[in-house]
């Protein structure tokens, strides 16, 4: 099944946690996210290694997931669950057992569901010009293209988005306070840092996020020359960048953005299973007997889901497309391998179902008889 992405995805994960400004001293050991669920195609890369994604499969440090028409559900050891969508490339850039997280964000989209069991946990996501991090919350972050702005939207909790700047992960906390040019940049970061609340979408202006590719850039180009961080912010190029950046009136633009039906449906479909189970398939104790018991945990989980959002969303008659668009502030073609096609939109979809409110009512369609899904 093909399935276009657009700009209005729920999207992926963009800032989170505490703006960083320097490496996190650590001492302990990279552990593993376990996947949960996967549908479509969908590719787990280690190494030179790539392999197949499937429910029980180990993700570790430095670990690439990447999806065409699939997604990949994963869950942490800490209970955190978080969706790769179609479409997506992400990596995972730290993964350690004191519950610190950091995804990688290419492109695509990110749905996460966060649960933080010790307040010295760390948990982000990373773009190319952006940092999200939180406490405790559901969010989504959605990239089109390594080009393009993030968009990090809050369903529930709270998300502290900021600019993006590397050199700052280049050097321990001792370098940047001691270094002025590293410290300046620490304070911009500071500075900029947003919180992002329910309802609420957030990215980064455009022309600010020009300065801040650039900036990136030309320390990566200096460090490649084996320059030391700190002298390498002292050039006058990067000088002039940094001043530029902090004279910019506004760097995260919020925005009221209301939790649709449809985000609502795929919020609650991110199933997490028991802790226990996780710990079980990361020890490898029982490997088979453990990953079975996920598989049947999460489809008992998600048929109760979804038959109480195909109930619910039954009690709101949508007689038209055009009501159906203004509901879910969309409207998509699902196209059958047979060439029925059901206009409405897609409110949930998990294991091997569809859930689709039409003009009709709302129906049920087998994933595996899907050969499109176009947007309207």
């Amino acid at each position: 099944m093909r399935k276009q992405v657009t700009h209005g995805l729920v999207a992926l994960l963009v800032l989170l946690g505490l703006a960083f400004c320097g490496k996190k001293e650590v001492s302990q050991k990279p552990t593993s996210m376990v996947i949960v669920f996967t549908s479509g195609e969908a590719t787990v890369v280690k190494g030179a290694e790539r392999i197949p994604a499937r429910v029980g499969l180990l993700v570790a440090q430095n670990d690439e997931i990447q999806t065409t028409n699939g997604s990949v559900d994963l869950q942490t050891r800490g209970g955190s669950a978080i969706r790769v969508k179609e479409f997506t490339t992400i990596k995972v850039a730290t993964l350690l057992g004191d519950g610190d997280t950091k995804i990688s964000m290419k492109h695509g989209g990110l749905l996460a569901n966060v649960k933080k069991s010790s307040a010295n946990e760390d948990f982000s996501v990373v773009t190319p010009t952006a940092i999200a991090g939180v406490r405790g919350t559901t969010f989504s972050v959605e990239m089109e293209d390594e080009q393009s702005s993030p968009v990090v939207k809050v369903l529930d909790g709270k998300v502290a988005m900021s600019p993006r700047i590397t050199a700052l992960e280049k050097a321990d906390s001792a370098t940047i306070q001691k270094d002025e040019a590293l410290s300046r940049l620490a304070e911009i970061q500071r500075k900029n840092e947003v919180i992002v609340e329910p309802a609420t979408s957030a990215t980064l202006d455009r022309a600010v996020e020009s300065k801040i590719m650039a900036l990136n850039a030309a320390v990566e180009q200096a460090e490649q020359q084996n320059r030391a961080i700190d002298e390498v912010v002292k050039a006058d190029n990067i000088k002039q960048m940094s001043v530029d950046l902090a004279a910019s009136e506004k760097v995260v633009i919020k925005q009221e953005s209301p939790v649709t039906a449809a985000e609502k449906a795929d919020k609650a479909t991110l199933v997490a299973v028991d802790r226990d189970l996780v710990e079980k398939v990361i020890a490898g104790e029982g490997q088979a007997t453990a990953v079975e018991a996920v598989r049947e945990q999460r489809k008992e989980r998600e048929e109760a889901i979804v038959a109480d959002i195909q109930k619910e969303a039954a009690k709101t008659e949508l007689k038209s497309q055009e009501a159906i668009r203004q509901h879910y502030n969309k409207l998509e073609t699902v196209i059958m391998t047979n060439g029925t096609q059901h206009h409405g939109a897609v409110i949930a979809q998990t294991g091997g179902v569809l859930v689709v409110h039409t003009e009709q009512g709302v129906i049920r369609l087998d994933k595996g008889q899907v050969a499109a899904i176009e947007f309207r």
